[in-house]
């Protein structure tokens, strides 16, 4: 989405908190460094080894790209000429002559040309994203990814969700008499981030982000700025036999040797985040036949007798 409102004719996506920094190292990750602001900002440098320092980065290059129809000529007409200057494996000669990193052109990367592109003094343009982005490269990041987003609100619940706390933001800014720029200063965010939380294209948890720093900041409770989302349709909350099971696990409990064995397995079930009660499905799985209730394989639960069926 902001992909697709960002001004210019070539638009990059970069992801702020450039997730690759953890993942695989700053020497691996395309750096993206820019220049200008707003809707004037562009990209100046992109790639791996561009003699970025990480405290100049503006994030990480995310893949996307999108082109007007004008931007798709630009980008015909660079890769022609590349390919018509590549003299690198016919020996013969040119009145131009390529950056040493991109010959052979065959080899080049995407972060190569755009790069080679930006240098010619073409604008490519920058939609920021603060968050909500997965770096998946194992099995393991793929289960950590689905956990992450298996209870996630539709895009159109969570932008409704984060603009309406943008606009409390916006209020409680009004009423300390702080224009956003100054907000963004004395909170140390970008005001890009600021702004796109005001549009409700941030990520909830990049957006309690923000809020929490303006309740620490400034004298403004918590509680005034955020607001939890409807995750009901007409009130009802509908969970299906496969999110239950999916969500399966089971818990040990110490039997009567002093080991830890299976005693219940829990699954989830219907849950608002409008409602206190958190109703789950439970099934005993130590059977004890003794009917002494002091029988050491019995283990008791605390407290939580009345969200259990």
């Amino acid at each position: 989405r902001q992909l697709l409102e960002a001004h210019g004719d070539i638009r990059v996506m970069v992801n702020a908190a450039a997730p690759g920094r953890q993942s695989k190292g700053f020497a691996e990750v395309e750096v993206v460094s820019t220049s200008g602001v707003g809707a004037a900002r562009l990209v100046r440098r992109i790639g791996k080894n561009r003699r970025v320092h990480e405290a100049d980065m503006a994030g990480e290059f995310a893949g996307l790209m999108k082109f007007t129809a004008a931007g798709r000529q630009i980008l015909d007409e660079t890769l022609k000429r590349l390919f018509q200057e590549d003299t690198s494996c016919t020996g013969q000669s040119t009145t131009f002559s390529l950056p040493w990193w991109l010959e052979p052109v065959q080899r080049a990367s995407l972060c190569d040309l755009l790069q080679h592109m930006a240098d010619e003094g073409v604008s490519i343009h920058v939609a920021m994203g603060f968050g909500g982005w997965h770096e998946v490269n194992t099995p393991q990041d793929l289960q950590r990814a689905w956990n992450d987003t298996a209870l996630f609100l539709s895009v159109e619940d969570t932008r409704e969700q984060v603009k309406a706390m943008g606009a409390c933001l916006l209020s409680e800014a009004n009423d300390l008499k702080r224009p956003l720029p100054i907000v963004a200063k004395e909170l140390n965010v970008k005001l890009e981030l600021l702004e796109c939380l005001l549009q409700g294209n941030l990520e909830v948890s990049d957006a309690f982000d923000v809020i929490h720093k303006m309740s620490e900041v400034y004298a403004v409770p918590l509680n005034d700025l955020w607001l939890d989302a409807d995750d009901t349709n007409g009130g009802v909350r509908c969970f299906s036999l496969e999110a239950a099971e999916s969500s399966s696990r089971v818990l040990d409990r110490k039997d009567k040797w002093g080991d830890q064995t299976p005693y219940y397995e829990y699954r989830d079930s219907a849950m608002s985040r409008c409602s206190q009660f958190r109703p789950e499905w439970i099934k005993v799985l130590r059977v004890v036949r003794s009917g002494d209730p002091l029988d050491p394989d019995i283990q008791m639960n605390n407290g939580h007798l009345m969200m259990q069926t």
